[in-house]
């Protein structure tokens, strides 16, 4: 189940505009390698998904700090747990660790010189933590799925222990950044397996984007050319920053369109994404 949930995951973050080598569910795995002394066993990140010929192909890297590379990201699996039978459902959580390294001269650009602190991945944590979804969203096969960052680990080179790495250390040190987080995602499964319908399609989104003025005091209906039912909502401020948990917000289906009802105490421009 990890493995489909680090998929939908990446899906989310693969519109972020600093994602340069993107994975979802990576395994250690352990590659003979050439070297002086003839071959060398290593352990590297490799993806869930990649396929046998791929990893021969030198792909087994993809995921390895490198200085061509803007940034690496990856999941490690860290379990699923059952939490209660709720009716025909069971309900999960799964435990992820997000692994992000950051080479900030290709991200940004430009260098940091004389005393100027260099970090980027406070900016880098923010975005990723406006892109996931504020409410739980229904994503085949599962239901209901809502994940929520619940912790960063200590800054470290524990966080790359499980890999062998040459020269592991000065791609920890400036020009260089990285992090981990701990992702916690609750998901419920319909276990009517009668009644079950067939996966229609791959998960996919498109995004539906929309100035709106809200009003003071009161809801303000926003109407939508959508007619599939939403599976989430961000609202933004004029300063892009994610207010979306401080409004009261619901869904309509209308006239065959879905509206959006939004309440807000204070009269505010913002700027509403739908994914559908």
């Amino acid at each position: 189940m990890n493995h489909q949930i680090a998929n939908i995951l990446k899906d989310y973050l693969s519109v972020l505009p600093f994602v340069d080598k993107l994975s979802g569910l990576v395994q250690a795995v352990q590659i003979n390698v050439p070297s002086q002394e003839g071959h060398v066993l290593k352990s590297f990140p490799v993806s869930c998904d990649i396929t046998h010929t791929e990893c021969y192909d030198g792909h087994y890297l993809d995921l390895c700090p490198e200085s061509s590379k803007k940034t690496v990201i990856y999941f490690e699996d860290r379990g699923v747990r059952f939490i209660r039978r709720s009716g025909a459902r069971n309900e999960y959580k799964s435990t992820l660790r997000l692994v992000c390294w950051i080479n900030i001269q290709r991200l940004l650009n430009e260098a940091c010189f004389g005393n100027i602190t260099c970090s980027v991945s406070s900016k880098v944590i923010k975005q990723i933590l406006c892109v996931f979804p504020s409410i739980p969203v229904d994503i085949d096969p599962f239901e209901r799925v809502y994940p929520v960052v619940v912790s960063e680990e200590i800054r470290s080179n524990a966080i790359f222990s499980a890999y062998t790495y040459d020269d592991l250390r000065q791609y920890l040190l400036y020009p260089y950044d990285f992090f981990a987080l701990t992702i916690e995602t609750t998901f419920s499964i319909c276990m009517d397996c009668e009644k079950l319908e067939p996966i229609k399609r791959d998960v996919g989104y498109a995004e539906y984007v929309r100035p709106v003025t809200l009003l003071a005091g009161e809801e303000t209906d926003v109407t939508t050319p959508l007619t599939e039912e939403p599976y989430n909502i961000m609202i933004l401020d004029g300063e892009g920053n994610n207010i979306t948990a401080g409004l009261q917000v619901r869904f309509e289906l209308i006239g065959g369109v879905y509206h959006v009802f939004i309440y807000s105490v204070n009269a505010i421009d913002v700027k509403i994404k739908i994914l559908y």
